[in-house]
């Protein structure tokens, strides 16, 4: 199911081996795991990155660089990831998780964006967490705890290495 918040981008990245893991059958297989181990289902570059969409495309040729006395192996390689990017004016489809005095709490289900996912599909595994604050809501009793709502996005925040973009939102439909 494609969304409108879920963009691709290809991107470049420093990988290091150790001079001991040169000894593996195949370094380029290595690297990519390294790399989806490191930024797969985290915040970076201001979006999620989906880590089964983590897609090898080049490397440079390694060269030796020595940080206090350790030496390694460095690689810079391109790849092209799916990576969840909401912004402004986006419009999610979510579920309501929680009501509460200052709103509503909704997140996506992993599930409708990543075809093999296996997980709860919970808004504890949600990259997304949605807040829409109840000043924006007109009749917050019609809307009931996993209800489909439509959001439009006001704002977002994302930290680096976290496994959730916080969403500000206004209810839609």
């Amino acid at each position: 199911m494609a969304s409108n918040y879920i963009v691709s981008q290809i991107l470049t990245d420093k990988i290091d081996l150790k001079p001991s893991e040169l000894n593996s059958p195949n370094i380029v297989e290595l690297l990519v795991i390294k790399l989806k181990n490191r930024i797969g289902n985290k915040i970076y570059n201001n979006g999620y990155i989906l880590k089964n969409s983590i897609t090898f495309i080049g490397k440079t040729m390694g060269k030796i660089v020595n940080l206090n006395s350790i030496n390694k192996i460095e690689y810079t390689i391109k790849y092209s990831v799916r990576m969840i990017l909401p912004t402004e004016d986006d419009i999610i489809s979510c579920y309501i998780d929680n009501k509460n005095k200052m709103g509503i709490i909704a997140y996506i289900k992993t599930r409708e964006i990543i075809e093999d996912y296996s997980g709860e599909n919970t808004l504890k595994d949600s990259p997304l967490l949605i807040i829409i604050p109840n000043e924006t809501i007109e009749n917050p009793e019609r809307y009931n705890i996993g209800s489909k709502i439509q959001v439009r996005v006001l704002a977002t925040r994302s930290k680096i290495n976290n496994d959730k973009i916080q969403v500000i939102g206004v209810i839609t439909d």
